[in-house]
């Protein structure tokens, strides 16, 4: 029996642009840092414009590509470098960085969202598995999952096969048993294949399936049909 026949008796979720939009987070997020530094430390604003700061970032991804997975890693030592630069103490960065993390966990769910997760949550184990850093709690998912596995905690980013073993370990079932849902065809739904998972692709956006590895159980465009395909009774409402 191939890993697609097989019953499905957990989940693994994305979180990024799976749960909700992503970029309108970090864009946000990156604005409140920037007004905190303009408001409290204006001369850090001065000397580092928005320009410079994404440069920067982008040199410090080159400079540690070993961490290119831990984002939290590579804007804490951002933050670190420009106040260093312009003689304010450590705590300065660490501060701007909250500022950020904080609006980093602020995030609007899509709103077939919440509904499918509880539905979801009373049938299966529910496993969060995420390259980027939101904190389950602070989003206010935390009651419908058994565990998060980030990619900064374990050391490497979907869709290596280890971040995967990791989260189907977390569920107590045998990895042909666990269904990986997410939006991106490499990092979700290849790299689930390749640990030997099934694998959902959450289209929203209504795209073709390009094949770079074969085609998932399912593909849904949300979390409402991919529960209604899991047996939730009633017909999708759009």
């Amino acid at each position: 029996m191939t890993a697609a026949e097989q019953p499905i008796e957990a989940i693994c979720l994305d979180l990024d642009d799976t749960l909700w939009p992503v970029l309108p987070v970090i864009q946000r997020a990156e604005r409140a840092m920037l007004d905190w530094l303009q408001e409290n430390y204006p001369d850090i604003s001065r000397r580092f414009p928005r320009r410079t700061l994404r440069q920067r970032l982008a040199q410090i991804l080159e400079r540690f590509p070993e961490q290119k997975h831990d984002m939290s890693f590579v804007r804490r030592n951002l933050l670190g470098e420009i106040t260093r630069q312009a003689g304010h103490p450590p705590e300065v960065a660490e501060q701007a960085y909250q500022v950020f993390f904080s609006e980093r966990n602020r995030v609007e769910f899509y709103q077939d969202v919440l509904p499918a997760l509880d539905w979801l949550s009373a049938r299966f184990p529910l496993v969060a598995v995420t390259n980027g850093n939101a904190d389950l709690n602070r989003v206010g998912l935390g009651q419908y999952f058994v565990a998060s596995v980030q990619a900064r905690q374990i050391g490497v980013a979907k869709p290596e096969r280890e971040i995967f073993d990791v989260a189907v370990e977390r569920t107590g079932v045998p990895h042909a048993r666990v269904l990986h849902v997410g939006d991106d065809p490499h990092t979700d739904v290849h790299g689930a294949h390749q640990a030997g998972m099934q694998a959902a692709w959450v289209n929203r956006r209504g795209e073709n399936w390009q094949p770079e590895s074969p085609p998932p159980r399912m593909i849904v465009s949300d979390l409402e049909e991919l529960s209604i395909k899991l047996g939730r009774p009633g017909e999708r409402r759009d």
